[in-house]
């Protein structure tokens, strides 16, 4: 069983005045869609920076996947410390309070990460 499980929403054109989106485009076909443009307006769909950050989200997904439980509440314990609470990453998000995420590793949550110019955690919520 994986630590976190990870699902591909498709892609959105960053144009604020395009509402183009395309949730059925998965990650393992990303670089079908790198400097194309955007079907309905043109501007550029999935930069190189944005596939780049995809990656690095999926190669740190499969790192915490293939830490031990032990190595799981080290983690923890330095969210809890303040350090990854009052990054950049987490500037947008709008429940701060992350103590109740780490109180018992066995509950479900749901993350939005925004991989557009920077790696930006949007929400969090915990799934019942």
């Amino acid at each position: 069983m994986n630590n976190i499980e990870i699902t591909d929403t498709g892609l959105v054109c960053d144009n604020p005045n395009c509402d183009w989106k395309d949730e059925t485009i998965t990650f393992d076909i990303y670089h079908e869609w790198l400097n194309k443009p955007c079907p309905k307006c043109g501007e550029n769909v999935l930069t190189e920076e944005d596939f780049l950050n995809a990656e690095n989200l999926h190669s740190t997904i499969n790192f915490i996947n293939s830490l031990s439980e032990e190595q799981l509440e080290i983690l923890s314990k330095e969210i809890n410390g303040g350090e990854i609470v009052n990054s950049e990453i987490m500037k947008d998000v709008v429940n701060k309070d992350l103590s109740t995420l780490t109180e018992n590793l066995n509950d479900t949550y749901k993350v939005v990460i925004d991989t557009h110019k920077e790696l930006k955690i949007k929400s969090i919520e915990k799934i019942d």
